[in-house]
């Protein structure tokens, strides 16, 4: 499928870090049986994530919408993740985040991550369909092996540690995507 918006020849500029936090950014189906957004917002829910600086931006619609606003509320995470509905600004929407999150259970290849990569945002996908052909697991972002509590936040909490290289990465998921997008 082709991307929604006309892809730049050069990266697009990593946002900086700033007091307001980190933005991560899911564009998928609220439909948790496939897109698991369950189990993120159930990593993100602990201790450990709650006392650091992010923001998840949840966009999609979806027949779990009201599951999910009951979860995040139940969670205490109101203030950290959103449920933004549906855009069709979707680069607008790339070039503000600082990284693109999939670890979704039941996928072929999304859109979502080939848009990531040619804004040069990196993505933490899971096995799933041709994610890890596309995303290798240090260089272009991060794979989640195990789409469950313990798995995702593994690769979350790798993620997060390795924060500092982020905008290389997305240099690197940028080079990529301008080798195998047609």
């Amino acid at each position: 499928n082709p991307i929604t918006f006309e892809p730049d020849l050069q990266p697009c500029p990593y946002p900086a870090f700033t007091n307001e936090g980190i933005f991560w950014v899911m564009l998928a189906e609220l439909d948790t049986a496939r897109k698991a957004q369950d189990i993120l917002i159930q990593v993100l829910s602990s201790l450990k994530w709650k006392n650091r600086n992010w923001q998840l931006h949840l966009y999609g619609k979806g027949k779990d919408k009201e599951m999910l606003e009951k979860l995040i509320q139940a969670s205490g995470l109101e203030n950290k993740v959103f449920l933004q509905g549906f855009t069709s600004n979707i680069k607008q929407t790339l070039q503000n985040c600082h990284l693109l999150l999939q670890c979704t259970r039941i996928d072929a290849m999304p859109l979502s991550v080939v848009e990531a990569m040619a804004m040069a945002r990196p993505c933490v996908v899971s096995t799933v369909g041709d994610m890890p052909v596309w995303i290798e697991d240090g260089v272009h972002g991060f794979v989640c092996r195990d789409v469950t509590v313990a798995g995702t936040d593994e690769t979350l909490e790798n993620c997060w540690q390795q924060k500092d290289n982020w905008a290389t990465m997305g240099r690197n998921a940028f080079d990529t995507f301008i080798k195998k997008y047609p």
